[in-house]
């Protein structure tokens, strides 16, 4: 059995640019924290936030947007935010981008996503920006990943023996890249076309974009999952995101830690 996602994890990204630090932090509540995030969502969320997540009656979407919003309030505390959760909100923009309403300092640039796994939030320095995405492998939806590929893509994966996880990896990249851009999927994959995806190791890859060559994007898979993220290609990326999010199977045998730092962290200490 391979790695598996931690409870809870949080992660200093190891942002530079130009030999400066950047603050930057990742935040992953995995769903296993549902029901410890459910006890306490009056005290995370924003009134207007609470209101929402109460109208969600889909389990699945409820469990998303409340693991959501507080994984990019405890992103953002970890870089310093000291004001209360529930006295701001995480709102979405035009093209459905979450952005910060409510703080009395500037506010991180934030990057959000959400699958069945967990939600995961990246925060930066304002004056910064990113894209995050997390998507299953999974082959059974290898035809999606192929349809929304370039001409050029299609033609460096029909000689790839690995052609529909490359796929998969794609897909999360452009996921990423809009992000960062906050187009959303409004733009279509094409515009997003990747380079050539470059190994860095066994289960991490880069590469740039050919239409945005102001950025680079790094994939790795971890528990079963593409976890993408696009930053400014000037700019590095020091953390293995794939090792900070998960953990090897013998101590998920034994979560009794895990679980009471993952129940302190749902409390709303970063």
């Amino acid at each position: 059995m391979g790695r598996t996602f931690l409870d809870a994890a949080t992660a200093d990204l190891q942002l530079r640019r130009g030999g400066e630090l950047v603050s930057g932090t990742a935040r992953w509540l995995s769903s296993r924290m549902a029901a410890a995030s459910r006890d306490r969502a009056a005290a995370l969320l924003h009134p207007t936030e609470l209101a929402h997540w109460q109208t969600l009656t889909v389990p699945r979407r409820a469990t998303s947007y409340l693991l959501g919003r507080i994984a990019v309030k405890q992103a953002i505390a970890a870089l310093g935010v000291t004001q209360p959760p529930a006295s701001f909100e995480v709102a979405s923009g035009v093209f459905r981008h979450p952005i910060l309403s409510g703080l009395h300092a500037d506010p991180p640039a934030i990057s959000l996503t959400h699958c069945d796994a967990g939600a995961l939030a990246v925060a930066c320095d304002p004056g910064h920006v990113l894209g995050v995405d997390v998507e299953p492998l999974d082959p059974t939806r290898a035809h999606v990943f192929h349809s929304v590929t370039s001409l050029t893509e299609r033609a460096r994966l029909r000689a790839d023996p690995n052609a529909d996880r490359t796929a998969n990896l794609l897909w999360s990249l452009k996921e990423a890249l809009s992000k960062a851009l906050r187009c959303g999927l409004t733009t279509p994959f094409e515009v997003l076309e990747c380079t050539e995806l470059q190994p860095e190791g066994p289960q991490r890859w880069t590469c740039h974009f050919t239409n945005f060559s102001q950025y680079r994007g790094t994939a790795w898979i971890a528990a079963d999952h593409v976890v993408a993220v696009v930053i400014p290609k000037r700019t590095t990326l020091g953390l293995a995101l794939d090792l900070a999010l998960t953990v090897e199977p013998p101590a998920v045998a034994d979560r009794s830690l895990t679980v009471t730092r993952s129940h302190h962290e749902a409390n709303g200490t970063p």
